[in-house]
């Protein structure tokens, strides 16, 4: 219980942190969120600053700030000034939820297979595809592979989208370019564990009683290796979330990622802000799951 409430407890801190350097940040950066509308008249303007606290003081903005997000209350778009922050980032949690579990999914399953693969029979043909694949993956951004993959899949072949978020199939090629890298790094990872698995004297002992390979595979090796897998999908969460800027971007997926970069581009203040925080919260969401699935996979390992 009490390494809950400190877990808890960091996590409630990080996301205040975070929030004021971002309000502080936000706020330094020139121009403001009025200054594109060249029509609005210096009386509308004043009152629109007024409106949402800009005449005041840097530290009365950022009281008010914080009073609203310890109440839940992210405050009011400052570009689409009749909807909610929270309103808007709402709409886009689904389709950035969907995004990254497609992501995970991509990296877990052809990760963990083609590892497993690789280390069953080191040196051999698959082994040798799956460590050059991997390096490729690895080494090739996001975003190029994203448009390679629309260049291939949607507009030669035709068999899938390039944008929108209306069907599962719109999710296929975001996710497999957001989870193909960390594909490749979790296909080392496992490859790395499972030939130090398959050295071990338990392993010979289990072929010498004529077990199938499959069957080590599945019931002695992959086991062991969800150790790793649940540790590295911690960090790999930061990176889907940060990649996921741009993929949403490409692909034309209302997420919170698409909201974010509107809103640096639209000098947004509040929905940058409410983005940031709930980007801090998700991620620390993301990392203490993972820590908890470790620990759950090895008792010795305290969350």
């Amino acid at each position: 219980m009490n390494a809950f409430l400190r877990r808890l407890g960091s996590w409630a801190l990080t996301i205040l942190a975070v929030h004021a350097v971002a309000f502080l940040l936000v706020r330094s950066t020139r121009g403001g969120p009025f200054d594109s509308e060249r029509s609005l008249s210096p009386e509308v303007r004043e009152a629109l600053e007024a409106h949402y606290h800009l005449d005041q003081s840097i530290l009365h903005q950022y009281i008010e700030a914080l009073r609203g997000l310890l109440r839940g209350n992210l405050g009011p778009s400052m570009h689409y000034r009749d909807l909610g922050v929270w309103e808007i980032l709402s709409a886009g949690i689904p389709v950035s939820l969907g995004l990254g579990l497609g992501g995970i999914l991509v990296a877990v399953v052809l990760g963990v297979t083609s590892g497993l693969g690789s280390a069953r029979r080191p040196s051999g043909k698959i082994d040798t595809i799956t460590r050059w694949t991997s390096s490729l993956v690895m080494g090739i951004p996001n975003f190029i592979l994203a448009g390679l993959g629309v260049a291939y899949f949607s507009f030669y072949l035709g068999w899938l989208p390039s944008a929108g978020s209306e069907q599962a199939t719109h999710f296929i090629l975001p996710s497999l370019a957001l989870g193909l890298p960390f594909a490749g790094q979790l296909s080392r990872l496992v490859r790395a564990e499972g030939l130090k698995i398959l050295a071990e004297d338990s392993i010979r002992a289990a072929r010498s009683r004529g077990l199938p390979e499959l069957h080590i595979l599945r019931f002695h090796v992959l086991p062991r290796t969800l150790v790793p897998v649940a540790a590295f999908l911690g960090p790999a969460t930061a990176g889907m979330l940060t990649g996921s800027l741009v993929i949403e971007q490409i692909f034309a997926l209302p997420g919170i990622g698409t909201h974010f970069v509107q809103a640096a581009l639209n000098r947004d203040y509040t929905l940058a802000l409410g983005a940031t925080v709930l980007y801090t919260a998700l991620l620390g969401a993301a990392t203490w799951a993972a820590d908890i699935w470790v620990s759950r996979l090895d008792p010795r390992i305290e969350t």
